[in-house]
C-alpha cells in the first residue's frame, strides 16, 4: 500500500493583481514545482486550488503528493490548510507551507520543523486555527525595504525588481529541490542539505 501522500502549500494571496509578488514567492515555488513534475493545480475546493501527481526522486522513485494554493487572502491560510488536512486525512508531519520571509535575503532559505510565525501572517493564521506550531516550513528569502521605516506591507505586495530575478529563479529552483528532498527524505535531511 502507497504511504499518504505528501502536502505541499505554497501561500500566497489569490487575484492577477498578486501575481508575481514578493508575497506570492510561495505560489511561486509550488507552481515551479508543478512544472517540474507535470503536475496541474487547477482542482477547486472551497478554500483552495489543488492537484495530485508524483514527484520523481530520480532512480525511477517517484511519491505521490498534493500541491496546494489557498484562494483565501494570506492572513486567512489556516483555513485553507486545515480543510487541506481533513480532505486528505493528512497528519501535519506530512505537510509542509512554504511562504516569503522579510528576515531573510533574496536568495536565502530555510526549513524549520516547527516554530513561531515570525510575524509572516499566513503561518500565524496556521498555527491559530491548527492550535499548533508543530509543522514544517520553507521560508523564501524576499528582504526588507531599502529605506528604513519604508512600509513592509507595501514591500511584499510590490513586485521583485528586474535585477533581483535572476536571484528568484536560483532560489526557486532550489526551494524545488528542498520541497522534494523533503518529500523523499523527510525533514532532517531537507534540513542538514538546504538550510
Amino acid at each position: 500500500m502507497d504511504p499518504d501522500p505528501i502536502i505541499i502549500v505554497g501561500l500566497g494571496n489569490p487575484g492577477e493583481e498578486y501575481e508575481s509578488t514578493r508575497h506570492n514567492i510561495g505560489f511561486m515555488a509550488v507552481d515551479l514545482l508543478a512544472q517540474k513534475n507535470s503536475i496541474k493545480i487547477k482542482e477547486k475546493a472551497e478554500s483552495f486550488l489543488w492537484g495530485r501527481g508524483r514527484i520523481d526522486l530520480g532512480d525511477g522513485a517517484r511519491r505521490d503528493v498534493v500541491l496546494v494554493k489557498p484562494t483565501t487572502y494570506m492572513n486567512l491560510s489556516g483555513q485553507a490548510v486545515r480543510s487541506v488536512a481533513s480532505k486528505f486525512k493528512a497528519e501535519t508531519s506530512s505537510v509542509i507551507i512554504t511562504c516569503d520571509d522579510c528576515a531573510l535575503s533574496l536568495g536565502e532559505l530555510r526549513i524549520r520543523k516547527k516554530g513561531g510565525s515570525g510575524g509572516q501572517k499566513g503561518l500565524a493564521s496556521i498555527i491559530k486555527v491548527l492550535g499548533t506550531e508543530e509543522f514544517a516550513r520553507l521560508r523564501l528569502g524576499v528582504g526588507r525595504p531599502a529605506h528604513e521605516g519604508a512600509d513592509l506591507s507595501s514591500y511584499v505586495l510590490g513586485r521583485f525588481r528586474k535585477e533581483e530575478l535572476d536571484t528568484l529563479s536560483s532560489v526557486l529552483d532550489r526551494a524545488a529541490s528542498a520541497l522534494t528532498a523533503f518529500t523523499d527524505k523527510g525533514i532532517d535531511f531537507a534540513m542538514n542539505n538546504f538550510n
